[in-house]
């Protein structure tokens, strides 16, 4: 909890959230300092206590004074059945082995839920806990799509419908390529236009804003009213895919900015960390998508084979997103990175990817 009230108070988390729900991990429950979590946002965190804690009767009455304090509590794991839980619980976090093998249902024990369903790593599986009555997901499954169907971010439509808005009104290139960067798909369709022989013989692009000056107004409305039509699959939500990419983008720009690179170096990490699941998102072989891009050499390099300093930032950012604490630590010592920097990027990326989702 120490360590969640410094990134709070003193990286930014606190703006970062917003109105945003926070899970934080609590493995002793009896140990909190009472006067420490008083200052912490008990409207928006969620404590998410062991099962065999939680109903331990130190840690109960603990815990009853958290939910007091407007905590909202989560139990990992299945309590059983005759368990007494404290007050404040009101959702369950179960691993996904352990979804079907236990006859305990949620309204056992009154609990209202959001339940958090944990190691969902194949849409198989997610589909699963979703039919078990789960609402948050917490795995790699967006890293796996079923195979021979790639994904489709319906949602986009509402982008496109804007883009079209803006340059309708002859907006400035910033406005769209901000609206530009939030979707990955479009922004890669939009370098792939650009950059073939019609539009951009012998041409390498380095920005979104290139792209749309290179591309002219006239075109890109045009070509925007085309994709707009193409893109009439249902919609089942926001694609999972959509903040990992941001996340990633976001983590790598800042982190380029804090290593003290420039607006245009920056704008390729960008790109790079956007541009990462280019291959899920369009279930082919990365240097098959990439082929018709007249991407920067660092650019291709750093996707490819994660060299160069930009490769070195992409390869820390997946190990950030990876949750392996000791990989991150490795990759922070190579890219010689100093920890309270990353954080503060990471606490900023995390701004930015819950900003691309709310927005949709």
């Amino acid at each position: 909890m120490k360590a969640f009230a410094h990134l709070y108070h003193e990286i930014g988390l606190r703006d970062a959230l917003g109105d945003f729900l926070c899970v934080l991990e609590l493995l002793d429950p009896a140990q909190v300092d009472l006067d420490l979590a008083a200052h912490l946002p008990h409207e928006r965190t969620v404590l998410r206590v062991p099962a065999a804690a939680g109903v331990a009767a130190d840690a109960r009455a603990r815990l009853d004074c958290l939910q007091a304090q407007g905590f909202r509590i989560m139990l990992d794991g299945w309590p059983a059945p005759e368990a007494v839980l404290p007050t404040g619980v009101q959702s369950l976090a179960i691993g996904r082995d352990q979804i079907g093998k236990n006859a305990t249902p949620f309204s056992q024990h009154a609990l209202a839920g959001p339940h958090l369903a944990t190691d969902v790593n194949s849409p198989d599986c997610f589909n699963a806990c979703r039919a078990a009555g789960f609402n948050w997901f917490l795995g790699n499954y967006p890293l796996y799509p079923s195979v021979g169907r790639p994904r489709n971010d319906g949602s986009s439509r509402s982008r496109l419908l804007r883009l079209l808005v803006l340059v309708a009104r002859d907006a400035e290139s910033r406005e769209l390529e901000q609206l530009m960067k939030q979707d990955p798909s479009l922004s890669y369709n939009l370098l792939k236009l650009v950059s073939t022989a019609a539009y951009a013989r012998g041409c390498v692009i380095s920005s979104f804003s290139q792209a749309i000056n290179v591309l002219g107004r006239r075109q890109l409305q045009r070509w925007l009213q085309l994709l707009l039509y193409a893109r009439q699959d249902d919609d089942d939500g926001v694609n999972p895919l959509l903040p990992i990419a941001a996340m990633r983008a976001g983590l790598m720009a800042a982190l380029c900015q804090q290593m003290g690179g420039g607006r245009n170096e920056a704008e390729r990490a960008f790109m790079i960390g956007m541009f990462s699941l280019l291959d899920v998102l369009f279930g082919a072989p990365l240097a098959e998508i990439l082929e018709p891009l007249e991407l920067h050499e660092d650019v291709l390099s750093a996707l490819q084979t994660r060299s160069g300093r930009l490769g070195a930032m992409l390869d820390l950012t997946e190990r950030a997103c990876s949750g392996n604490p000791h990989l991150l630590q490795e990759s922070l010592i190579a890219c010689k990175i100093d920890a309270k920097i990353f954080y503060r990027a990471l606490v900023q990326a995390c701004a930015w990817a819950m900003q691309v989702s709310q927005a949709d």
